[in-house]
């Protein structure tokens, strides 16, 4: 149609294809104009008029022009057009006003910003649309109309954003919709696919106000859309498909449910049914994507569907264990959400489950991304809401500290840390809720006594870092640490004291290492930074790789100056917090500069996070001393004395790691403020903690002038009128406080006033005794001879009761003449008293104290073997079991010490045996960890460390489980001393091995004991033996297991050095318990032990304190076979090893043959015979075949003779003559060399180490001693191959007169003559070693079974009874225990 014919409203000019868009603008604005005043046709009464316009202006050419402003403003003429012929449309063709409607639709849907010149163009549209009803049209269309409609809805929500966003635009711009869903037939699933693409991500937080307005159109029309949504929703669920939909996928169905569910909730009840029986669904992903619907949906803040549908919850509660590890991670993380917003579905009640609960489950998860992500949910609860977490759901968080798993563990214990330091550094919440994750701080200190290496480290670094926070300021900082340490049990105690003495010995090596460096050029030095640099690396996790690393930073830190100048500055002890952060981010930062390597540069980083003192310096100390004072000062009641006691015990700790910050004015200020306490109950800690000080108070002795001064008046009252152990630690104080000079004075006067105070009549007795002792413990030298008169006399009688006044204070004794408190406590303080005094004295030789040593030892025997009741008063059964605690460490004290430990005798260490074994449990307890500490410290050697096979004597698996922790560490602390080139020669002393051989003496020994054919018994003993031979089989250290193999050996071939005074068949009754248990350990190594890699040529040497070889092969078996037979079939770990080496290993040292070792065995037993041998012979590949042998009940004894590798020439002579071969060809292959100390007492025997003519006199064997030195001189290495292991007891041969080895300065070997009227000083003991073939000294070789019965004859004779018994009770023997001025003969021990 030609423009020329169209009419137009007056004033406008044509409209063209033709013309350009400005022109064309310009004539559309003022058709649009005139188009707004125009009437209707109705009114006008011109039905057709500008029918031709709007034809005109719907042709294809305008509508498809792609200028937003010609759109526009051709909408807006367009609508005015239809407006002009309401309610009539001037377009009759279907097709063309689809294209108008779309067209229509797209200018709608592009909304302009409200600054916008086209906004009220826009606006007018709109109006005129809505007013109009014109998208009403679309209704003639048919199914045309859902195609207008999901365009109008996805165009306009589309484009809706917060800079056109209009509540004027939006109200009518949900009007034109709603009024067309409303007015279709029906809503056809493309209409809801625009809708609903709104609703779910991304789209949501991309354009929020297009999400709310698709939320309000769908309440606007809930109604009308319910069954259309429910039908879509229900097909896609049941089908995996959603028809017509291009927008949503099948991934954003239960997405879009749950959104659905958040503002309409009715419209997804009717497939709630269909969700129920999906969270049951065998498919995985079916069931894990509706368990994340249904956590969101409770989960939402204003969700009432726990409520509404308790059964819908109940089945979520039970997806918390569901197969699925991913199910219970999702379940465990949406549970933070439930607990934050729906508090009453935290707890359990009668209607819904707990979901506290639920989560504690999960926090015992097999799978370990469940529990971290319980920990992980935990941690987000406590920031969004701390009153939601449940202390009971913190604790078994806490528990997790523990867990098996290195990750969940590591990940447990930064994340609690966190909170910890969030929560106390949060200023907003009461210190109630802080005191209720107090637990944290303690639970990650007792983790630290886990022998973990890893775990440790990580603890040091998060103790710095979050627990006591460094970046807080000083008085936060001190205020934490004290209201954590009052709430702390005594193993975080006791970890916090390790950690920050870890501290101080980290930064004493790194001092030491920076004092070296600036230091000359010496021979030794080189040497010695070595040392220091061992001592650094050995703090490490990994030492190895840490050792690399620290080398590249030692390269930096000698070559660049200012490096070392900060690090002198972390390590000195002038500094504060704030600089030393500073200088270690300067070390850092120039160690980036020198482009070091990560992993370098994060080792050093954690090295200076565990020991730089970020939390302590003078400062903090002196807040924290005003903060104890004054939480002392307000304390009251019940709880004052607990919290006065760990206060002053946090500041013990800090000073033993800090001692310099504690000089300076305000700190000693406040140390003369806490004794001027009225009431002051915690002197001891106290003035423990002016010791920890003491070197620092004497380097600034003017500053501290008023404070030593007060505080040595202060110790001179309380060593005379304090409790026993103030009264210590005040003499202690006194001697370290004053100079040499000054002390001796003070001391002087304690020592005369207290010997005034030693009667049983006087209150102050025991502080008497214990500060005697103390004196003599500073200063052995001014009081030795005089306190040992005193000893011999007042002490002794005080002790025994040989005074004539028995009268306890002013107390009558009651009718039974029981023993009250007070003479008990006197009793074990003199006890106390004499231990110490030995000990104290023991390193000065001019006091002769052996006689009272001697005898002191056979007191505290009879104490054990009295069980406690040796005293003229009955004691209680408390009392006595003190008494016994106090014997047994009295013994292991002296045993420490060389000059006493010659006279502990392998009885005594029998009878201290029963401690192990005590009826009370705390006795036992107390014992093994004296026992602990001793050996520990290598202060006894491993004889002692038999005696923890008897922790399985009573039924305790948790105190066996932490005495395995400590024997394992015992093992640990001895290997690495043995690594020492001087220590090598001296393995039998340190050997932990070895402590088999003794284990099976001690146990032997038992009372209960008395039958080897008492199975009960000897299951009971099996599991002793397994305590420490598991400890062994779990360390699988090379050749560690041979060499016990070889110890129960050589056990067996041996009898019992204490027996000889017995009959013959009490001899051999008794000496059958120690074979008997030698057999059990060597079946347990059949049986239990997984591997026995190969045969070691070295032969174990043993004391003969406790054996003596019988010169023998003992091939019996003495366990009955019915319980060989129940622990073959029995026994859990057998060996599964079949290979070459371990055949060959067990050929030549099993005593029973494992018939589960090889198949191609046949067995030959002789029934009825006294021994039975079963023998092959080997092929010409020298293949070793393993023997079985039968267990029957028809006899008595088995005896098994194990076949030996022989070569071809040997054959015939073994053909001819078994028993010589197996008596003779055994001896030189099993048998040691025969000492001449054992078949001839009056000749020495010698050593195979080649002897040297000048030390004739001393050549023997280091099997010849019969006590243990325990600090042993180092001696050369013999000339001879030295085997891999040695004796557990070095010893020295002896002739008529009993030699004492001591050591001497230079490392010699000193032997001094019993009668003390010859001394022979001789250079270093060589170690004895097996040669086959070889030939030591005079001693003769013997290859018969007639020598070898000489032999066992000449061992027999040898053994001297021991004469020495004492009396049941004390009292009617105290000739015995006397305590004579002169020194008598010592024993003799052979």
């Amino acid at each position: 149609m030609s423009s020329n014919t169209i009419k137009y409203p007056k004033g406008c000019k044509p409209i063209s294809a033709g013309i350009k868009n400005t022109e064309l603008l310009k004539r559309l604005k003022v058709l649009s104009e005139m188009l707004k005043v125009e009437v209707t046709n109705e009114e006008a009464d011109a039905s057709n008029r500008y029918k031709d316009l709007m034809l005109h202006l719907t042709d294809s050419q305008f509508l498809s022009n792609k200028n937003s402003d010609v759109q526009l403003l051709l909408a807006c003429c367009i609508a005015d057009l239809f407006r002009v012929f309401a309610p009539n449309s001037p377009i009759e063709n279907q097709s063309l006003l689809k294209d108008v409607l779309l067209f229509l639709t797209t200018v709608i849907g592009n909304v302009p910003d409200k600054g916008s010149p086209t906004h009220q163009f826009y606006l007018y549209l709109l109006e005129n649309i809505s007013m109009v009803e014109t998208m009403q049209l679309a209704l003639e269309l048919g199914d045309d109309a859902y195609v207008i409609l999901r365009q109008l809805i996805k165009q306009f929500l589309n484009n809706i954003n917060e800079k056109n966003a209009d509540e004027h635009v939006q109200g009518m711009l949900m009007g034109v919709c709603s009024k067309l869903i409303q007015g279709v037939d029906q809503i056809s699933n493309i209409v809801l696919d625009a809708i609903f693409f709104f609703l779910v991500q991304p789209q949501k937080i991309n354009n929020q106000e297009a999400y709310l307005m698709a939320r309000d159109l769908i309440r606007a029309n809930q109604t009308t859309l319910e069954p259309y949504v429910a039908l879509l929703l229900k097909r896609g669920l049941e089908t995996g498909i959603l028809d017509e939909c291009e927008l949503i996928s099948q991934k954003k169905l239960y997405d879009l449910i749950c959104e659905l569910h958040k503002f309409a909730p009715e419209l997804i009840s009717s497939v709630l049914p269909i969700l129920v029986n999906q969270m049951n669904s065998e498919d995985i992903n079916v069931r894990r994507e509706v368990v994340r619907l249904f956590g969101n949906l409770f989960g939402d803040r204003n969700s009432h569907m726990a409520e509404d549908e308790p059964e819908v919850w109940n089945e979520y509660m039970k997806r918390f264990a569901d197969v699925n590890e991913e199910i219970r991670r999702i379940c465990t993380r949406n549970a933070e959400d439930i607990l934050v917003f729906h508090p009453e579905l935290r707890g359990q009640s009668w209607k819904t489950l707990g979901v506290s609960d639920a989560v504690i489950s999960r926090c015992q998860d097999l799978d370990e991304s469940v529990r971290l992500e319980v920990l992980t949910m935990v941690q987000g609860l406590a920031r969004r809401k701390f009153e939601a977490l449940s202390e009971k759901l913190l604790t078994y968080v806490i528990d997790r500290i523990r867990d098996k798993k290195v990750r969940v563990r590591h990940t447990v214990i930064r994340g609690l840390s966190h909170l910890h330091r969030t929560i106390f550094s949060n200023d907003e919440l009461t210190n109630l809720e802080r005191s209720s994750v107090s637990s944290i701080f303690s639970a990650i200190m007792n983790h630290y006594y886990q022998p973990l290496s890893e775990d440790r480290l990580l603890i040091e670094k998060i103790f710095v870092s979050n627990l006591i926070p460094y970046k807080l300021d000083e008085g936060k900082r001190m205020r934490i640490l004290v209201n954590i340490f009052l709430n702390m049990n005594n193993y975080g105690v006791k970890a916090l004291e390790q950690i920050l003495m870890k501290q101080s010995f980290q930064r004493r090596l790194l001092r030491n290492l920076v004092k070296l460096i600036e230091q000359s050029v010496e021979p030794q030095k080189g040497k010695t930074i070595d040392d220091v640099i061992r001592g650094i690396v050995e703090c490490s996790s990994e030492p190895a790789k840490f050792s690399l690393l620290f080398r590249q930073f030692m390269t930096h830190l000698t070559n660049d100056k200012q490096i070392l100048l900060s690090l002198k500055y972390i390590t000195e002890k002038e500094y504060t917090c704030q600089k030393v952060e500073s200088a270690i981010l300067e070390i850092l930062q120039r160690l980036k500069d020198h482009k070091v390597s990560v992993e370098c540069l994060d080792a050093i980083r954690c090295l200076f996070e565990c020991c730089s003192p970020l939390q302590f310096d003078g400062t903090a100390v002196s807040v924290l001393l005003d903060i104890v004072i004054t939480l002392i000062k307000d304390s009251s009641g019940s709880n004052k004395s607990s919290h006065c006691y760990k206060l002053i015990k946090l500041l013990k700790i800090v000073a033993n790691a800090y001692p310099h910050c504690f000089v300076n004015e305000s700190t000693l200020e406040s140390l003369i403020e806490l004794i001027e306490i009225e009431n002051f109950s915690e002197t001891e800690n106290l003035l423990g903690l002016v010791i920890a000080i003491s070197t620092e108070i004497r380097q600034h002795e003017l500053l501290a002038e008023d404070m030593i001064e007060k505080y040595v008046k202060y110790c001179e009252y309380i060593s005379l009128n304090g409790t026993p152990r103030a009264a210590k630690y005040a003499v202690r104080c006194i001697s370290r406080l004053l100079n040499i000079e000054q002390a001796r004075t003070k001391l002087g006067i304690i020592f005369q006033d207290s010997l005034s105070h030693i009667s049983a009549s006087n209150p102050q007795c025991c502080t008497a005794l214990k500060a005697l002792g103390s004196c003599v413990e500073v200063d052995a030298a001014q009081f030795c001879e005089e306190l040992l008169e005193i000893l011999k006399t007042k002490i002794m009688d005080l002790l025994l009761d040989r005074s004539s006044d028995n009268t306890i204070f002013s107390q009558e004794n009651n009718a039974d003449n029981c023993c009250d408190e007070i003479y008990v406590e006197i009793k074990k303080h003199c006890l106390k008293f004499v231990a110490n005094f030995l000990v104290s004295v023991a390193q000065f030789s001019e006091c002769n104290v052996e006689p009272v040593a001697k005898n002191l030892l056979k007191l505290y025997t009879t104490l054990l073997e009295t069980k406690g009741d040796i005293f003229e008063k009955p004691c209680s059964r408390t009392h006595m079991a003190e008494f016994r605690i106090l014997a047994g460490s009295s013994m292991l004290k002296l045993a420490t010490k060389p000059r006493y430990a010659k006279f502990v005798t392998a009885d005594d260490l029998v009878t201290l045996s029963a401690l192990g074994y005590d009826e009370e449990s705390e006795m036992r307890h107390r014992f093994f960890g004296k026992l602990n500490k001793h050996l520990m410290a290598l202060q006894l050697h491993v004889e002692y460390l038999g005696l923890f096979a008897l922790v399985t004597l009573y039924d305790d698996v948790d105190f066996q489980n932490k005495m395995r922790v400590l024997v394992d560490a015992n093992i640990t602390k001895r290997r690495k001393y043995m690594e020492r080139l001087k220590i090598k020669d001296f393995a039998p002393y340190y050997q932990p091995e070895y402590c088999l051989a003794y284990a099976v003496y001690i146990l032997a020994k038992l009372p209960s004991f008395e039958s080897i054919k008492c199975e009960p018994e000897l299951r009971r003993l099996t599991e002793s033996i397994w305590f420490l031979l598991g400890i062994f089989n779990a360390r699988k250290e090379p050749g560690s297991l041979e060499f016990i193999y070889n110890i129960f050996q050589t056990v067996k071939n041996s009898t019992d050095s204490k027996l000889q005074s017995c009959s013959r068949e009490e001899l051999q009754q008794k000496n059958e318990k120690i074979w008997a248990l030698c057999d059990i350990g060597m079946l347990l190594m059949s049986y239990r032990v997984k591997i026995l890699v190969k045969d070691i040529e070295v032969k174990p040497l043993l004391s003969k304190r406790f054996f003596l070889n019988m010169g023998k092969a003992n091939t019996k078996v003495y366990v009955p076979a019915s319980f060989v037979k129940e622990m073959k079939t029995n026994t859990k770990h057998q060996k599964t090893d079949k290979t070459k080496a371990t055949t060959k290993s067990l050929v030549r040292h099993s005593l029973t043959n494992n018939s589960k070792q090889s198949t191609k065995v046949s067995s030959v037993l002789k029934v009825g015979s006294k021994r039975a041998v079963n023998k092959k012979q080997s092929n010409r590949n020298r293949k070793a075949q393993v023997n079985d042998f039968s267990v029957s009940n028809e006899i008595d004894e088995i005896v098994v003779k194990h076949p030996k590798l022989v070569s071809e020439e040997e054959k015939l002579q073994q053909a001819s003559s078994p028993l010589k071969m197996l008596m003779g060809e055994r001896e030189e292959m099993e048998i040691p060399t025969t000492l001449k100390s054992l078949n001839d007492e009056n000749k020495p025997g010698t050593s195979e180490a080649n002897p040297s003519n000048k030390d004739d006199h001393i050549r023997g064997s280091l099997e010849d001693c019969d006590y243990s030195p325990i600090r042993p001189v180092h001696v050369k290495t013999a000339t001879t191959r030295q085997p891999l292991f040695t004796s557990s007891t070095p010893i020295v041969a002896t002739k008529r007169r009993r030699t004492i080895v001591t050591g001497s300065e230079n490392n010699d070997v000193v032997h001094k003559d019993q009668n003390d009227t010859k001394v022979v000083t001789t250079k270093k003991l060589r170690k004895v070693g097996k040669r086959n073939g070889d030939k030591c000294g005079n001693t003769k070789k013997l290859s018969s079974a007639q020598s070898l019965k000489r032999l066992g004859e000449k061992a027999r004779t040898e053994i001297v009874p021991d004469t020495s018994s004492i009396a049941t009770r004390l009292r009617s023997r105290q000739a015995v225990i006397s305590f004579p001025a002169q020194r008598p003969d010592v024993e003799s021990n052979k």
